[in-house]
């Protein structure tokens, strides 16, 4: 009962700082802004099994005017890429599948964790131990911002998440104590894609394609600064197994001790049959 009261607090105290930025209502054909750079979501990377550049610039765009800590975008809510150039309401509008309002809510890690292992429990691998796009298709996989995502391809569903990153800060995975405010849509807050569904989020006048349409408008900053944000483990997509490290760390261990063993026996060896060594 006390979560619920504190998660519905951080929630209406969320809507009293959040900035005064407004649906954007452009008219259709009105330029929106200039997207710097080739956003895609639906052609080289799909946006429902992977990171994607369109994922990642939406997600930021919803943690930005929703002045919240961490965003989630799903990837069934992607229809187009955006090109790089000038674009119109319509244009940007069409990119979507369906603009949908956006909601913000206040989750602990845990929750942020469930969420997680949810969108990404239908990844699949290949016979070359790489993500299968076809067979991984899943309208909820998480485009995301505010925190780095690693988790294990190989490992069962619903144990696949092990660490999730907030600036530069490893999280407790079970902790129900440290809550973050989350931005999201509201079909996927209410347990939309099959997700978790999270209690008490608070409703917003702001959807998809107006927050995009604004960091558009605002030059996209903080997007062109930004990295990868999720690693998928266990694959060949992704770096190697943290068992697989272990390995090779102990294997440079023993070849870097019997080389100066072997470097010494040399000198003793020289030593005595050149005395003045």
């Amino acid at each position: 009962m006390v979560f619920k009261r504190l998660t519905a607090f951080v929630s209406v105290l969320l809507l009293l700082v959040m900035p005064a930025v407004q649906a954007f209502g452009e008219s259709g054909q009105e330029i929106v802004g200039t997207v710097p750079r080739l956003l895609t979501a639906t052609s080289d990377r799909d946006a429902r099994c992977v990171e994607c550049t369109m994922g990642n610039a939406v997600a930021d765009a919803m943690c930005k005017y929703l002045n919240t800590d961490i965003a989630i975008a799903c990837g069934g809510d992607f229809k187009a890429n955006l090109p790089a150039g000038d674009i119109t309401w319509d244009e940007l509008q069409s990119a979507f599948a369906k603009d949908r309002t956006l909601a913000t809510a206040a989750v602990s890690v845990r929750q942020l964790r469930e969420i997680l292992e949810a969108g990404v429990s239908h990844i699949q691998m290949n016979e070359s131990e790489r993500i299968d796009e076809a067979a991984s298709v899943y309208d909820g996989f998480p485009q995301i911002s505010g925190f780095t995502l690693y988790y294990d391809a190989s490992a069962p569903v619903g144990q696949r998440v092990y660490d999730i990153y907030i600036n530069d800060e490893r999280l407790a995975l079970d902790d129900d104590s440290r809550m973050f405010t989350l931005a999201a849509t509201e079909f996927m807050l209410e347990g939309g894609y099959g997700l978790p569904r999270v209690e008490d989020s608070v409703s917003t006048d702001m959807t998809l394609a107006d927050v995009t349409a604004h960091y558009i408008k605002d030059g996209m900053a903080e997007y062109l600064k930004t990295g990868e944000r999720i690693h998928p483990m266990g694959t060949a997509d992704g770096v190697l197994p943290g068992a697989a490290i272990g390995v090779i760390i102990a294997v440079s261990l023993v070849v870097f001790l019997l080389g100066r063993r072997n470097g010494r026996k040399k000198w003793d060896d020289e030593s005595t049959y050149y005395p003045h060594i």
